[in-house]
C-alpha cells in the first residue's frame, strides 16, 4: 500500500504550495497526501510545508492551504492573546504567519483583555483587505517564508469555540507528526528502515495525538530519524542547510514527552 502511494506523486518542481496542491489532488486523505507531496522534494521546505497542511488539514477538514495563527508579541500563552473577534470582526496582530496560504485560522478572543480568556479560531480570507502581510527574513526555509499579519477589522467566514482544547493543543503533536512523515517520505530511498517509518507515522496519524503511547512512539521515530544523519540526494544540499526546523519547539516537545512517560508509567503501574 505505501509503494502504491509513493509511486502517485506530483511532478512539480515549482515550489511547496504547488508540490502540496498536486498531492492534495491525488490523495483525498491528508496523510496520504503528505506521503505523496514529500517523495521526491528537493528541500526541507517542501517537506515542511507538507506536513504543515497534513497537519491542519487533519484538524479543519478539506480547504485550501491555510495556516493556525497563535503567537503574538507577548508569546502563546492563552493569557497572552489581544487579538479579538467581536460580532464576527477580527482584529490583532499575529508573529510567524506562514506564507503563501489562502486562509487563516486566527486564535482570538471572544470578549475584552481581563475578561474571562474564552478562546476561538476565526477563520478569515488571506486575500481580505484588512489583512496586512510583513514578511520576515529569515536565514533558513527561504522557500517557505513566514512574516507577522496585522488583521484589521476583518470579517470571519467562521467560528469555533474551545480553541485551545480543540485546535491549539493537538495541533503541536499532530504538526509533529505529519512533517516527521514527510521527512520519512521524502528519505524513503535511503532504505527499509525510511518506510517501516512511514508505516508506522500513518498509522499514528490515526490515533489520538495526546495518547502517551503515540507520544513516546513519536519520540522513538524521531531519536531514529536523528541516528540517521545526513541525508542523501537530492535532499542532501537542503538538509545540511534547513534541518534544524526539526530542533524548533525542542522544549515543548519535551515536555510533552515527560508527561507521556508519567502517564504511561501510571498505566502500566496499574
Amino acid at each position: 500500500m505505501f509503494l502504491e502511494q509513493l509511486a502517485q506523486v506530483p511532478s512539480s518542481t515549482r515550489g511547496p504550495r504547488t508540490r502540496w496542491e498536486e498531492a492534495r489532488a491525488l490523495h483525498a486523505d491528508p496523510v496520504e497526501a503528505v506521503v505523496a507531496a514529500a517523495h521526491g522534494a528537493q528541500t526541507v521546505g517542501e517537506l515542511f510545508y507538507a506536513g504543515y497542511q497534513g497537519a491542519i488539514a487533519l484538524l479543519f477538514g478539506d480547504g485550501p492551504p491555510a495556516a493556525l495563527l497563535v503567537t503574538e508579541a507577548g508569546g502563546q500563552h492563552p493569557r497572552a492573546l489581544a487579538a479579538t473577534v467581536t460580532q464576527g470582526r477580527v482584529s490583532g496582530e499575529k508573529l510567524f504567519v506562514l506564507a503563501d496560504v489562502d486562509r487563516y485560522h486566527v486564535v482570538v478572543r471572544a470578549g475584552a483583555v481581563g475578561e474571562r480568556v474564552d478562546l476561538r479560531v476565526a477563520t478569515v480570507a488571506a486575500a481580505d483587505p484588512g489583512c496586512d502581510y510583513t514578511p520576515i527574513p529569515s536565514r533558513f526555509l527561504a522557500d517557505v517564508p513566514h512574516g507577522r499579519l496585522t488583521l484589521t477589522d476583518v470579517a470571519a467566514e467562521s467560528e469555533h469555540e474551545d480553541a485551545w482544547a480543540r485546535y491549539v493543543r493537538p495541533f503541536r503533536g499532530v504538526e509533529d507528526l505529519t512533517v516527521l512523515l514527510a521527512v520519512c517520505a521524502a528519505r524513503s530511498h535511503e532504505g527499509e528502515a525510511w518506510l517501516a517509518r512511514v508505516a508506522v507515522l500513518c498509522a499514528l496519524a490515526r490515533l489520538d495525538p495526546d495518547d502517551p503511547g503515540v507520544v513516546l512512539a513519536l519520540a522513538g521515530v524521531r531519536q531514529g530519524i536523528v541516528a540517521e544523519g545526513p541525508a542523501s540526494a537530492p535532499l542532501a544540499v537542503s538538509w545540511a542547510a534547513d534541518s534544524r526546523i526539526l530542533d524548533v519547539a525542542a522544549g515543548a516537545r519535551a515536555r510533552r514527552l515527560e508527561v507521556a512517560r508519567r502517564a504511561w508509567a501510571t498505566v502500566q503501574a496499574r
